[in-house]
């Protein structure tokens, strides 16, 4: 599959100009537009779900697919791995390659494990093969939104004909497909948890003052004033606004209205002290402009706010390579 898929691509390449466009579309073969919309679709990236069949593969790529390729005249293909044991230069060595090629060069075929599911951001990714179905839909999900990012992406889904999974996923491939959303695995979390109140609940804090009490403010008074620190400072000073005006909405939102579970119970009492908290925190706060930024915790604004980031310091080579990704 990735010997013809690259032959396909190969094949369009070569159309001589003025020749009819084999699939009706605008472009003409040969054209510039043809030949750089033909260049997103140059590198193929094969998913793996072992490390063992990745360097199998590795080597049949090395020892037939590319001797085939030059054998008729084609480029062979530049092979790349990004793996578990893929040093951390190396990473980067490759993500700038995929980002950077220029049209015409040798065309990539990136073998990569899981590695690949986060943090791997290329435009020019829009072709991939699994090879084998993952364990997980959430995984599959996760790993084929590397490919179609920015332009329409194809994915070609291997299925093993021995195991017995792959051949229930051959069976229903399409169900499959109509219900992916449906069928991600439920994760392990804990209702009650108080951490996720803690992080959750400044959010929803913001959302009551600048979606329900900013909206109801008196006229000749400009909604957006709700989000400067000042202003909210006087208006608790004078009693304008009270926990009381975020309590009833947030127990709400959190389902314990009528609490009576010990869970219920745990929720609603850090509804009501972390509400007075950030009132206090408001009133306190002197070196801020907006009133988010004087929340502790402040609000989220990704889901990788759950927890405090860690500060990372370049050095000399880091530096240089960050130098770059600012360069136009």
């Amino acid at each position: 599959m990735i010997e013809a898929y690259h032959r396909a691509v190969a094949a369009l390449e070569r159309l001589p100009s003025g020749s009819v466009n084999p699939y009706g579309g605008g472009l003409a073969p040969g054209s510039p537009a043809w030949l750089t919309t033909l260049d997103l679709y140059r590198t193929s990236i094969t998913y793996f779900l072992a490390q063992k069949e990745l360097d199998s593969i590795a080597n049949d790529i090395e020892g037939d697919v590319n001797p085939n390729l030059e054998q008729d005249g084609l480029p062979a293909l530049n092979k790349l791995e990004l793996k578990g044991s893929t040093r951390t230069d190396e990473v980067t060595r490759i993500l700038e390659r995929l980002e950077t090629a220029a049209p015409g060069a040798v065309p990539d075929c990136v073998l990569a494990t899981n590695m690949i599911s986060h943090g791997v951001d290329v435009d020019r990714l829009n072709a991939m093969l699994f090879y084998g179905m993952p364990r997980q839909t959430a995984e599959y999900i996760q790993a084929s939104s590397r490919v179609g990012r920015s332009h329409v992406g194809i994915v070609f889904t291997l299925l093993h004909p021995i195991r017995e999974r792959d051949r229930s996923h051959f069976s229903y491939f399409s169900k499959y497909h109509e219900y992916l959303g449906r069928l991600v695995e439920p994760v392990a979390i804990n209702r009650w948890a108080r951490f996720s109140i803690n992080r959750t609940l400044p959010g929803l804090f913001m959302a009551i003052l600048l979606q329900r009490l900013a909206s109801a403010t008196p006229a000749g008074t400009s909604p957006e004033r709700y989000y400067m620190l000042d202003f909210l400072r006087q208006r608790i000073a004078d009693g304008s606004i009270r926990a009381a005006d975020f309590v009833p909405f947030l127990e709400e939102a959190y389902l314990v209205s009528n609490a009576a579970s010990v869970g219920e119970l745990t929720f609603q009492g850090e509804i009501r002290l972390r509400v007075q908290q950030f009132l206090d925190q408001i009133v306190a706060s002197g070196s801020s402009t907006f009133v988010s930024d004087a929340l502790i915790p402040k609000p989220m604004r990704s889901l990788r706010d759950v927890d405090e980031p860690i500060g990372i310091t370049l050095d000399d080579d880091g530096s240089a390579w960050a130098s770059r990704q600012r360069q136009p």
